[in-house]
C-alpha cells in the first residue's frame, strides 16, 4: 500500500456522478487520489488532465458509480452468521454474545479483513464499524484498525461502550427478574472510566491515520444502555478531537418502554436534553421513535442510520424513513452485523430499503435515487468529516464522483444481466444489482479490487481462519451455557408481556 498513486483514465466509460447526473461515454479521469474530470474527451482537459504517463483503462461497457457506503456495521459478527434465528432482539443479543465468547485480537483482525474483502467486492469503498469488544481494550481496537489499514478502505471505528442498562425499570413495573439478561451482566463489561481510557486512546491513536482513510467516533451502545457520564464524556472527547457520536437508538418497542420507564420522556429526547443532538451525531436504527422526535432530529441536522434487513430479521419493525425524508433529515443506510443482517451487502441494504415502505394509500414512496443517496453522501455524513459540523461533512464532494472529489468508486459491467436490460439506470441499480456487475474499485484513487479479485487482502487464507473461528464457536455454544439461555429465557419473558401490555 506505500506505492504512490498513478494518474488514470477511464475512457468512453459511462459515469453516475451522483444520482441524476449520469454521463455516457466520457472519460473519468483522475490525478492522483482526486477525480480531476469527467466528459467526452476530459482526458485532454488543460490543466486537469492527468498527468504524462497515467495509466489507461478501457472503460467500454463499464458504469462508474461513486463508492458505496456502510454506515453502520459491527465486524465481529462476521464469524457468527445465521446465530439466533427466529429470535428477537433482546433474546437474541444474549444469544449471540454468548455464542460469540471472547475474541482476542487475532479474531478480530480475521472478521475484519473478511468483512472488508466482502464488502470491497461488492462495490463498498466505506464503513462505520460500531466495534463491539470483549472486553473493550486498546489490544482489541489496534488490532481491528490495523486490518482496516492493511485492507485500503476508508473506515470509521465507533467503540462501542455500555455502563448501564435500564431494562430493569420496566421489568419491575412488568414484575419480572431480568437480572442474567442486562448487558451490565455480560462478563466483559467495564467501569465508565475504564471505557472512556479505551476511547481516548482510540482518538489518540487512530483517527485520521493513514491520510485520514481512518477515523473515530464516539459509539455508546444505546441511550437505554448509557450513563450521562458515558455518554457526555464520549462526546466530550468526540468534540476535542474533530470527530462524532454513532449510537443506536430506540430499535425495539422494550428499549422505547424502558427509556420511557427510566428517563419520563423518549430516548431521543434524552440524548437532545443532553445537548446531542446535532450534525455530529447518527443513530443506527430509530425504528420507535415518536413524531416529535423525528422534527428534532431534522431541525438538529443529527443523521438516522437505516438498517431494514436487521430490522426486518429481528422483527424490530420498520423505521419511519420516508417521515424522516418529509421533515428534511438526513438518512444513511447500513447492513448492520452479519449475524443480523447475514452478510455485508449494501446492495441488498438499498433493495430492501426502497421496498419495505412501499405504500399505496402513501403520498411518498422512499425512491431510488434517494436510497442511493443514503447509500453514498448519506453514509458520507456519518463519518463526521467536518469535524462534526454541518460545513465540510460532504463538502470535498466524498460519494460523489465531481471533479475534486476522493477518487473512491467502483465499475460495474453494465453487460451483466442485471444492468444488461435496465430501461431506467437508478432503477435498475437499487432493485436489479447485487454486486455481481462489479469488476474494478478504487478507493482514494487506489485500486483494490481488479476483475472482481481483492488485490489488498487474501481472502483464501483469511476465509480459511474465518471458517476456524466459526467452527469453534459454533462447537462452544452447543448447548448454550446454562447463565446465557436463564438471560435468553428472561429476555423472551420481557418481550412477551410487553407485548401482551402493549406499549
Amino acid at each position: 500500500m506505500d506505492e504512490p498513486v498513478r494518474d488514470l483514465v477511464v475512457r468512453g466509460c459511462d459515469v453516475l456522478v451522483e444520482p441524476g447526473d449520469l454521463r455516457e461515454q466520457v472519460d473519468l479521469v483522475l490525478a492522483g487520489e482526486r477525480v480531476a474530470a469527467v466528459g467526452v474527451g476530459a482526458a485532454g482537459v488543460g490543466g486537469s488532465a492527468a498527468g504524462a504517463g497515467a495509466r489507461e483503462l478501457d472503460g467500454r461497457g463499464l458504469l462508474a458509480i461513486p463508492g458505496l457506503v456502510n454506515a453502520h456495521t459491527h465486524s465481529p459478527e462476521n464469524c457468527l452468521r445465521g446465530v439466533g434465528e427466529g429470535l428477537g432482539l433482546e433474546p437474541w443479543l444474549m444469544t449471540m454474545f454468548g455464542a460469540g465468547g471472547d475474541l482476542d485480537a487475532e479474531a478480530h483482525e480475521v472478521t475484519v479483513l473478511a468483512g472488508a474483502a466482502e464488502m470491497l467486492r461488492n462495490g463498498t469503498t466505506s464503513v462505520i464499524d460500531h466495534l463491539w469488544m470483549t472486553p473493550p481494550s486498546p489490544r482489541a481496537l489496534d488490532a481491528a484498525l490495523r486490518a482496516y489499514a492493511a485492507s485500503g478502505m476508508r473506515a470509521t471505528v465507533a467503540p462501542l461502550m455500555e455502563d448501564r442498562d435500564v431494562t430493569d425499570q420496566l421489568a419491575a413495573q412488568l414484575g419480572l427478574d431480568v437480572s442474567a439478561g442486562l448487558v451490565t451482566a455480560l462478563p466483559e463489561a467495564l467501569g465508565t472510566t475504564e471505557l472512556l481510557a479505551v476511547l481516548r486512546h482510540a482518538f489518540e491513536t487512530w483517527h485520521g491515520a493513514e491520510d485520514g482513510r481512518l477515523r473515530i467516533l464516539a459509539g455508546p451502545g444505546g441511550v437505554q444502555w448509557a450513563s450521562d457520564e458515558l455518554l457526555l464524556g464520549s462526546a466530550e472527547l468526540a468534540a476535542r478531537h474533530g470527530g462524532g457520536v454513532h449510537i443506536h437508538l430506540l430499535e425495539t418497542t422494550v428499549q422505547a418502554a424502558a427509556c420511557r420507564a427510566a428517563f419520563g420522556r423518549s430516548g431521543l429526547q434524552r440524548l437532545a436534553d443532553l445537548g446531542l443532538v446535532g450534525p455530529g451525531l447518527s443513530l443506527p436504527h430509530s425504528v420507535w421513535i415518536e413524531a416529535a422526535d423525528v422534527e428534532t432530529i431534522a431541525a438538529g441536522g443529527a443523521t438516522v442510520v437505516h438498517n431494514p434487513a436487521a430490522n426486518t430479521r429481528l422483527g424490530s419493525g420498520r423505521a419511519p424513513i420516508a417521515a424522516l425524508l418529509r421533515a428534511g433529515a438526513h438518512v444513511a443506510l447500513g447492513t448492520d452485523g452479519s449475524a443480523s443482517s447475514d452478510n455485508q451487502s449494501v446492495w441488498d441494504a438499498m433493495k430492501l430499503a426502497a421496498l419495505i415502505h412501499n405504500d399505496a394509500d402513501a403520498d411518498v414512496w422512499v425512491g431510488s435515487a434517494e436510497v442511493l443517496r443514503m447509500a453514498t453522501t448519506g453514509g458520507v455524513r456519518v463519518m463526521a468529516r467536518g469535524g462534526g459540523g454541518a460545513a465540510g461533512a460532504t463538502a470535498d464532494g466524498l460519494g460523489t464522483l465531481r471533479p475534486g472529489a476522493p477518487a473512491d468508486f467502483a465499475l460495474l459491467d453494465r453487460r451483466v444481466s442485471g444492468l444488461a436490460g435496465a430501461f431506467a439506470l437508478e432503477p435498475s441499480l437499487v432493485l436489479s444489482e447485487d454486486g455481481r456487475a462489479v469488476r474494478h474499485v478504487f478507493v482514494a484513487g487506489r485500486q483494490l479490487v481488479a476483475d472482481g479479485r481483492c488485490l489488498t487482502i487474501d481472502e483464501a487464507d483469511v476465509n480459511g481462519r474465518l471458517r476456524e473461528l466459526a467452527q469453534r464457536r459454533a462447537r462452544d455454544a452447543d448447548p448454550l451455557p446454562a447463565a446465557v439461555a436463564r438471560a435468553v429465557g428472561q429476555m423472551r419473558a420481557l418481550r412477551q408481556a410487553l407485548a401482551e401490555r402493549g406499549p
